[in-house]
C-alpha cells in the first residue's frame, strides 16, 4: 500500500513541476511577442509629452 501511494505521489508531484514549467515558458514566450508592441507604444507616447513640454516651454520663454 505504502509503495503504490509513493509511485502516486512522484507521478503527481512530477507532472506538477512539468506543469509549472509549461506555464513558465508560456509566461515567457508572451512577454517576449509582447516587448516590442509596448517598446513602441511607450517610445511613441513619451516622444509625444517631449515635444509637448518643448512647445509649452518655449511659450514661457516667448517675450
Amino acid at each position: 500500500m505504502k509503495a503504490s501511494h509513493a509511485i502516486k505521489h512522484r507521478r503527481e508531484h512530477g507532472a506538477t513541476i512539468i506543469e509549472y514549467a509549461l506555464i513558465a515558458g508560456l509566461i515567457a514566450l508572451v512577454a517576449v511577442i509582447a516587448m516590442p508592441f509596448i517598446g513602441n507604444n511607450t517610445y511613441t507616447a513619451i516622444r509625444e509629452v517631449s515635444s509637448n513640454l518643448d512647445e509649452a516651454g518655449a511659450d514661457l520663454h516667448t517675450p
